[in-house]
């Protein structure tokens, strides 16, 4: 089972009529989950933390996807939302059709029918299969220490030619091209 969690992001803001004001769109978590959210979208108060005001904090409360929206939530179709709406202005039509387009397709997992969380569905084990690149790079590393691994990241590196060298570029990291393969002890400043 996927994680209900409604999360959102700083890039999912949409405009109110006046042009100044904003709310979000809701995405749904796509990890997995034993219960209805994954580790990351877990809403329960760790290390005394008080409650969050950051809406695209993956850990603020909006609810769980197919129940009632929190009241803190500035997601749209939020009591938030319509509390705001009148003060501000009905979005355009366009904006509205994306913001329901969101919410649909957060709603569309087959867990989720009508409002209401499935209680019946057993979890299952999910199974992804990765695309196999044409280039698969390989690099090792050894060191006197442990390896503890703390969290698996899914990278791109991305070969590229500047001045007549070959890279390698990570996200903003750029690392220098030694035999077809990614140097991590190589690692160059942004050009």
């Amino acid at each position: 089972m996927h994680c209900l969690g409604r999360i959102t992001r700083d890039e999912s803001k949409l405009q109110f009529g006046d042009g100044k004001h904003h709310f979000y769109i809701e995405e749904r978590c796509d990890l997995p989950a034993i219960g209805p959210l994954c580790p990351r979208c877990d809403k329960g108060e760790k290390n005394g933390k008080k409650e969050l005001k950051y809406q695209a904090n993956r850990r603020f409360d909006h609810g769980l996807v197919g129940e009632a929206y929190t009241d803190t939530s500035h997601l749209f179709d939020s009591p938030w939302y319509h509390q705001k709406r009148k003060a501000y202005g009905e979005p355009s039509k366009e904006t509205l059709e994306i913001a329901m387009r969101a919410k649909s397709k957060a709603m569309s997992d087959s867990s989720v029918s009508s409002g209401s969380v499935s209680s019946s569905s057993t979890p299952k084990k999910i199974l992804k299969k990765a695309p196999i690149p044409s280039v698969i790079p390989t690099c090792c590393e050894t060191t006197d220490e442990p390896l503890v691994v703390r969290e698996v990241q899914r990278v791109v590196f991305a070969p590229f030619e500047q001045d007549g060298k070959s890279f390698w570029k990570c996200g903003e990291k750029i690392y220098e091209n030694v035999n077809g393969v990614p140097s991590l002890v190589n690692y160059v400043l942004p050009m």
